[in-house]
């Protein structure tokens, strides 16, 4: 019997823990939101995660933009004028919004030359209400560079071929060793790279493009 209601008494004192930590992480979490939201600036002005608007889909027409009510969502977040506005949302789904209305992380991975697209994640700028998910996913095309300029490579490749400075300079190493060693190959490696240089062919072995 004993044992029973020590039990029963170490488990209720488990649960009130978890409670209370429970609220403390929310109130903590709160805390944090509304000191993210804080500004001194206009409550109109507030990025959307701030904010709570009506949802558009049930009166707008697709692809116009549409005035919504919106308020600022925590009462604990701090701003100038009426907590009370209209912002102006456009009908369409966040997937189907122009570049300039989302940010996409950028690959510096890929491949520019062997595969020209990766998938990233991009999300709507803070100031553009619209429809859906505001996360998603989309193909970008992979044109990322580190600076590697085509007409230094060039010119690495006519005046300095012999010794293999234009593939050293493209990170073309083994290559590169190959034909410093080999003299070139006589020669006509040194004529070969310099037209797959001139053509594009011969790229840097990151995958990056080239830069003018």
């Amino acid at each position: 019997m004993l044992r029973s209601s020590l039990t029963l008494v170490a488990f209720l004192a488990a649960l009130f823990s978890w409670r209370l930590a429970g609220v403390s992480a929310a109130a903590a979490t709160n805390s944090t939101d509304s000191q993210h939201c804080a500004s001194v600036g206009a409550c109109s002005a507030l990025p959307v995660r701030c904010l709570s608007c009506e949802d558009p889909s049930s009166s707008c027409a697709f692809g116009f933009r549409e005035t919504v009510s919106c308020a600022v969502a925590s009462n604990a977040t701090t701003c100038l004028g009426a907590r009370n506005f209209t912002r102006t949302a456009t009908c369409t789904s966040c997937f189907l919004l122009p570049p300039e209305r989302y940010e996409c992380e950028r690959s510096s991975s890929c491949d520019s030359y062997k595969n020209r697209a990766y998938t990233s994640t991009c999300g709507v700028k803070e100031d553009t209400l619209c429809l859906g998910p505001r996360t998603f996913s989309k193909q970008l095309v992979c044109n990322f560079t580190v600076g590697t300029r085509w007409t230094t490579a060039l010119l690495l490749s006519i005046f300095l071929g012999g010794f293999a400075a234009d593939r050293f300079y493209l990170g073309l190493t083994s290559s590169g060793v190959l034909k410093l060693f080999s003299f070139s190959g006589l020669g006509i490696w040194t004529i070969v790279d310099v037209c797959l240089v001139a053509s594009g062919y011969l790229t840097p072995v990151d995958g990056s493009v080239y830069i003018s």
